[in-house]
């Protein structure tokens, strides 16, 4: 991580319902970079991609456009 620039755009999504040391590994990552988003999804586990992918590509999405 000390290789990438800080001010990287960088979206970070974790389920609500995920273990907390991976909620936890997704937070310390959104501190690392300036311009991070973490998105903390209430009801999502760590399968959310797959279990939820109209919600989680409606964040993808939002993120991009925001971006633009």
């Amino acid at each position: 991580l000390d290789a990438l620039p800080e001010r990287i755009p960088v979206s970070i999504l974790v389920g609500g319902d995920t273990v907390p040391v991976a909620r936890r590994m997704a937070e310390l990552l959104a501190r690392r970079f300036s311009q991070a988003r973490c998105s903390i999804i209430p009801g999502m586990g760590h399968m959310g991609l797959f279990l939820h992918p109209d919600h989680v590509n409606s964040l993808i999405h939002g993120a991009l456009s925001a971006r633009q």
